[in-house]
């Protein structure tokens, strides 16, 4: 692992790593020098920016999905780690998985619980489609794929980590509304939420991960309703039509926001299934973030500024356990601001 004292240090050292991306830029007054910008990865995941400068124009043509060999020296740019490469030479290396992040949890498992929710789907029609997707061969490529490329679950396994965190947290708010009328329709939120990032299987590719044409054209929202409407066929009967459309729709308004979704969340399942996503997706990033940060500082506690996160991330330290008697942790009712009328919410 590569940190912020080998910075300090300007340490010197022979690397191996992946290359994630490469742009070659113009730099100096005349704009006539090139430098490569590059994004590596490390064995184990760890990834770092880097620079190469006075190379030829089309250096970065072919290199992203590379492995290659150079001496860096480590240093900080932007309050982040950056390698200044020379000699940089393309790797007999074949095999890229030792550089990939993994997921904690065995995706074969998380594959095999979202699996076993869909029995739990009471409407036929709704349970039939979402099974033509999980039954299939295919589904279990949820467990190599990530659910982004560089921000949240970015890691293999990392699809069906997040689905499962979705389902499991969209559940959790119908049991919480079940009480209202209308109440969420429970079988719409599930197969919505089984089914909200199944287009990512088109959208992104496995390790190295990489946006395919076609999910960089379309995206994985309207690559999922096709794949949805590819399989489940329009129905003729008007009932399940309408759970048919409201079924894409859900996945269509995921990201409820015009520019990251074709159409904003009209129901109350598809903002549902919205905001456990953002939940999922959120806490993930900011997680990643801070063990990134972590990384490269060992020890820190107001971390360097995160690009993504458009903040410093500060790590919650452990805190002693409380060993006060339980009557002097208990608050006292006249305390609780529960009641406050001046609460937002």
């Amino acid at each position: 692992m590569i940190t912020l004292r080998d910075a300090e240090a300007k340490k010197d050292m022979q690397i191996t790593a992946l290359v994630d991306s490469a742009e070659a830029r113009a730099y100096g007054e005349k704009k006539d020098k090139y430098m490569l910008s590059l994004v590596v990865v490390m064995p184990g995941g760890q990834k770092i920016g880097a620079v190469h400068w006075n190379v030829e124009p089309d250096k970065a043509n072919g290199m992203a999905g590379r492995v290659i060999t150079a001496m860096a020296t480590v240093g900080t740019y932007k309050e982040s780690l950056q390698l200044t490469l020379n000699g940089i030479k393309y790797s007999k290396i074949e095999d890229v998985s030792n550089y990939a992040k993994r997921s904690v949890r065995d995706p074969l498992d998380a594959v095999g619980d979202i699996i076993g929710r869909t029995s739990h789907i009471v409407d036929g029609y709704l349970r039939g489609i979402v099974q033509k997707f999980v039954h299939d061969k295919s589904f279990e490529k949820f467990a190599q794929y990530p659910a982004g490329t560089s921000w949240h679950h970015s890691r293999v396994g990392g699809l069906a980590e997040h689905t499962l965190q979705v389902v499991t947290t969209s559940l959790q708010l119908v049991d919480e509304f079940a009480h209202l009328n209308p109440a969420p329709n429970r079988d719409l939120v599930l197969a919505g939420a089984i089914l909200h990032d199944v287009g990512k299987l088109r959208e992104l590719t496995p390790f190295p991960f990489q946006y395919t044409d076609e999910g960089c054209l379309l995206g994985h929202q309207l690559l999922g309703v096709q794949m949805i409407a590819d399989r489940a066929g329009v129905p003729t009967n008007p009932t399940e039509r309408l759970k048919y459309l409201h079924l894409l729709h859900i996945v269509a308004a995921s990201h409820d926001t015009f520019g990251q979704s074709p159409v904003v969340a009209k129901t109350v399942e598809a903002m549902i299934v919205h905001q456990a996503d953002l939940a999922s997706s959120r806490t993930d990033g900011i997680i990643m973030e801070v063990q990134k940060g972590l990384e490269q500082d060992p020890g820190a506690t107001c971390l360097g500024w995160s690009n993504k996160l458009a903040r410093k991330p500060f790590v919650t330290p452990d805190f002693p356990a409380d060993q006060s008697p339980k009557e002097n942790r208990d608050v006292p009712a006249s305390a609780s601001t529960a009641e406050d009328d001046s609460l937002p919410y």
